[in-house]
């Protein structure tokens, strides 16, 4: 009948390694050149029948080279070839924790005739974490990046072309917090872009930004 199904599959103390030879190394988290150890993952109830495929993901932790540290990432998926769905994601680092639920065409980023998401999500980040996805940022910048969690929390609807944000909450204690709702059209096409979103926002100390500015602005 063309249906495939697994009742467990689990990888225990496993290995990846990519590395894409024509693409220098950089630094913190890099996309062509992972090593990941400590692979442990607990799949269950996986099943394929064209074209759908649907499994839970019961665990999955693993160390990559940059330094992050996963200790979970759970959830379950169903995608085929128009649409992903995975209702309840959760990931939790050594530094980090979040939790979000997303609905998505395939077809959702395309420009023509695009389809629609639907992302909802909640986490903290902690300054390690950031940084190994920020690699490359002057040392000032990094000192003076605060030591607390950035906490993220969103909802939005729609595609590139027409997004809805029902709820944006952003806030680094001692350097700002940041609300907004509204809507955005042609999010991918800078001059077309059209924007009517409520914006309230309080800084504190965001001496960390003055260290990407040249020394000209400064003075």
């Amino acid at each position: 009948k063309g249906l495939y199904k697994i009742n467990n599959l689990e990888w225990k103390d496993g290995a990846l390694k990519y590395d894409n030879r024509f693409e220098t190394r950089v630094k913190g988290l890099d996309y062509n050149h992972i090593s990941l150890s400590d692979i442990n993952i607990d799949i269950d109830s996986l099943a394929y029948l064209d074209p759908r495929l649907s499994l839970k993901l019961q665990a999955c932790s693993f160390k990559e080279k940059s330094g992050i540290n996963v200790k979970e990432l759970c959830g379950s998926v169903a995608l085929d070839s128009t649409h992903i769905d995975i209702p309840d994601l959760r990931l939790m680092t050594t530094e980090s924790s979040m939790r979000a639920s997303i609905a998505m065409d395939m077809t959702a980023f395309d420009d023509k005739n695009p389809g629609k998401m639907k992302v909802s999500a909640n986490g903290a980040f902690g300054k390690q974490d950031i940084m190994l996805f920020m690699g490359g940022m002057p040392a000032d910048f990094v000192r003076r990046w605060p030591n607390y969690p950035l906490t993220i929390n969103t909802v939005m609807t729609g595609n590139m072309k027409n997004l809805d944000i029902t709820g944006l909450d952003i806030n680094l204690p001692t350097a700002f917090k940041i609300r907004a709702n509204g809507t955005a059209r042609n999010i991918s096409d800078i001059d077309r872009l059209i924007a009517n979103v409520d914006l309230d926002a309080t800084t504190y100390n965001i001496n960390f930004l003055t260290a990407l500015l040249p020394p000209s602005a400064m003075d």
